[in-house]
């Protein structure tokens, strides 16, 4: 029963961070769209934006705790489990604290083109930095196999 829980956990886990990985990927286009865009379409393509963060958020959050179920029904692993757990935790601090607030500030700037491009920007680089710590993750996820070559 522990073993069937321990899978169950693992591909849970690998579902929603693959989720969250594959969302963030047309973010950056619809940041581009926006600023060709004006009016009430620009202002519809923000609050999708803002809505695919928010999304996203619970994505990371179940990843987090998915993972943390599977370790506890597998066994703690190895120190790269810990590292990748605190990398899932700072991703979940980078995108509360830069990604959601870029996203809220999209909505509320879809006439100004100054403070868009700022916020453009740093929503790019916010995914930009998330995908690659979410690939640190996933390398750390295979540490074990790569580092034995098994």
């Amino acid at each position: 029963m522990v073993y069937f829980l321990q899978i169950a956990f693992i591909l849970l886990h690998i579902a929603t961070a693959a989720a969250w990985f594959g969302a963030g990927m047309r973010l950056t286009g619809q940041t581009k769209l926006i600023s060709k865009m004006e009016g009430p379409g620009a202002t519809l393509v923000a609050e999708d934006i803002q809505h695919a963060l928010r999304v996203m958020g619970i994505l990371l959050i179940l990843t987090l705790v998915f993972g943390m179920g599977a370790l506890i029904a597998g066994g703690i692993k190895g120190p790269q489990y810990h590292t990748a757990a605190l990398l899932i935790v700072i991703l979940i601090a980078l995108h509360y604290f830069m990604l959601q607030p870029a996203g809220k500030g999209l909505v509320s700037a879809t006439g100004t083109s100054s403070d868009m491009d700022g916020l453009r920007k740093r929503l790019a680089m916010g995914l930009g930095i998330g995908h690659l710590v979410w690939i640190v993750i996933l390398v750390l996820m295979f540490w074990h196999r790569i580092s034995t070559g098994n």
